[in-house]
């Protein structure tokens, strides 16, 4: 370590303080849990500049409301009728592609 470079420490660890006082136990989304200090890891140190990355992390439950899913799913049509096709496997040689038996079934709305 260089001459100097222990003043680039100090500060690091005064903006550390000024981060923390600003998110720590924030939730800035109420649906959210409040933001948790999850480390931090020197980058790089030049003679110049110091590069520190502080990590920060917050729970968040992604529901189905929160899916492109869900919306595709919205725009579906309501079920009506479920058709169910079968192709019995005969032993040892497996499917054969005929359908041997047909239904469906209608739901009621």
């Amino acid at each position: 370590m260089k001459k100097g470079q222990w003043a680039a420490y100090d500060a690091v660890h005064d903006v550390r303080q000024l981060i923390w006082k600003a998110l720590l136990g924030w939730e800035p989304d109420p649906q959210a849990h409040e933001i948790q200090y999850a480390g931090g890891m020197l980058l790089d140190l030049n003679r110049h500049e110091l590069y520190y990355q502080f990590d920060f992390t917050a729970k968040y439950e992604i529901t189905e409301e929160d899916t492109r899913q869900q919306d595709d799913l919205d725009a579906l049509p309501d079920l009506k009728t479920l058709s169910i096709d079968v192709d019995f496997i005969e032993p040892g040689s497996g499917p054969d592609g005929n359908i041997e038996h047909h239904t469906e079934i209608t739901f009621q709305d």
